[in-house]
């Protein structure tokens, strides 16, 4: 048997079909197991195709802001985009909001709070919220990828 079958199931995505879970189910990994050239090579194939397809992609666009320190609040809402920033998820600021994509609901959500108590620290007395959330299972970089797509279909667009 070839060694490298598990690694072509998870590549071609086929652990689902019979003829890959079946070898599973039937004990054939361990002559792929008991070779030991490549094993690390395959578990990291494994894991990294596992991920993707059990991956989550929460995309939350919010925006945020006082409404008790004036009329213009960009002092702010700047010190909020740049919380968000520095924490490493992935964002596209706009002129109404801000767009982030992170793995998990709770850590979107904790960047909300986060942004939160930023206006909380300032002294903000009064503050407006608008959320929205597009969570989805088994997808991950749509933050660009939604995009593309419709950059794909139409041609060049503003962004």
């Amino acid at each position: 048997m070839n060694r490298n079958w598990v690694s072509s199931c998870v590549e071609e995505e086929v652990f689902s079909k019979p003829a890959c879970a079946g070898q599973l189910e039937n004990g054939y990994y361990g002559d792929w197991a008991a070779t030991g050239r490549g094993l690390l090579r395959d578990l990291s194939t494994i894991f990294l195709n596992f991920k993707r397809w059990f991956a989550m992609s929460v995309l939350i666009e919010f925006a945020m802001f006082p409404t008790d320190k004036g009329e213009s609040v960009s002092a702010y809402v700047s010190q909020i985009v740049a919380m968000i920033r520095d924490s490493g998820v992935d964002y596209q600021l706009t002129p109404m909001g801000t767009i982030i994509e992170t793995e998990e609901l709770s850590q979107a959500t904790d960047l909300v709070n986060r942004a939160y108590g930023i206006l909380d620290q300032a002294g903000c007395s009064r503050v407006f919220a608008s959320l929205k959330l597009d969570i989805r299972n088994g997808k991950a970089g749509r933050l660009e990828a939604k995009v593309d797509s419709i950059r794909n279909k139409i041609g060049s667009i503003n962004t």
